[in-house]
């Protein structure tokens, strides 16, 4: 990292169980590929800060933590050094009686239907875990929360984005054939950046087609329109329907034995007859007061 005079960068010790990082010890360190002995010109540059030096010429402070430090590069002429030189900085340890109060760590929101984790309570000072946390389990059917994007490939290695502008190609879609169904993609979570399957399609025959399966309707029993079937695959790419028999159909019969009612005498609705070949009787009418 280059730095410059009044430029501030964070430090961050190495978490030690039972010890807090107290303070840190700063070298400089300044070296030349040539140098005039006679005049001191131009000579290696060398220099040592203990902790108590460091933390006032550099400003070192906490953030309400020993695990994260701030610190501010001070001016050249400040430490008595040229620039060009580097910085290393090391952090200075005590014992840690865990006193400072404490953070949580490794915390994960449970999102859609994965599994967070409610952190684990640490020391503020030297990161030693107090007490460990536990997993949040999503609901029972728990289903993608945010909203959807359609994926696209970009790139030559099948990677998948939802930048349309890589060509617009839908990520996994197919058009369908005789075999597969037609599939319009997948689709990326925005809540928790999970790939969800998009909805899928009929089978795509290509043809040419036959109607096979018909059956006429008789009296009594229903007909039946046919399959519209690929003879490139020989499998059914459209169902046919029932069709109404033929007594379920106007037009098919005449109406008998009527009755017109008189003063005194009952009379009768009369019943249906099948004019199509059988001949029989299939509703039967009512009397009428």
């Amino acid at each position: 990292m280059i730095v410059e005079p009044g430029d501030k960068i964070r430090l961050y010790p190495e978490e030690r169980n039972g010890q807090k990082a107290i303070g840190w010890k700063v070298e400089y360190l300044r070296e030349y590929n040539e140098y005039d002995l006679i005049s001191g010109t131009g000579l290696p540059v060398h220099k040592k800060w203990n902790a108590n030096e460091a933390k006032t010429l550099f400003k070192l402070v906490t953030n309400g933590s020993a695990l994260e430090w701030g610190c501010t590069i001070p001016a050249f002429s400040t430490m008595g050094a040229p620039g060009g030189g580097q910085f290393f900085f090391e952090p200075v340890y005590a014992g840690c009686d865990h006193s400072g109060g404490t953070t949580v760590l490794n915390a994960k929101a449970q999102v859609c239907d994965r599994k967070g984790y409610t952190g684990d309570t640490a020391c503020a000072d030297c990161g030693q875990v107090i007490s460990a946390g536990s997993d949040i389990y999503p609901p029972a059917n728990a289903g993608h929360t945010g909203p959807l994007q359609p994926l696209y490939y970009y790139g030559t290695t099948n990677s998948a984005t939802t930048d349309a502008s890589h060509g617009g190609k839908r990520y996994n879609a197919n058009l369908g054939d005789c075999r597969h169904r037609a599939y319009e993609g997948d689709y990326r979570c925005t809540a928790c950046g999970g790939t969800v399957k998009g909805e899928t399609g009929d089978f795509k025959h290509s043809g040419p087609f036959e109607l096979r399966d018909v059956r006429a309707a008789t009296c009594t029993e229903k007909g039946y329109s046919g399959n519209r079937y690929c003879t490139a695959c020989d499998r059914i790419a459209q169902k046919g329907s029932a069709t109404p028999s033929l007594h379920e159909i106007a037009g098919n019969s005449k109406l008998i034995n009527v009755v017109k009612p008189g003063c005194t005498t009952t009379g009768y609705s009369g019943d249906y007859q099948c004019t199509r070949g059988c001949g029989q009787i299939f509703r039967y009418g009512h009397v009428i007061d």
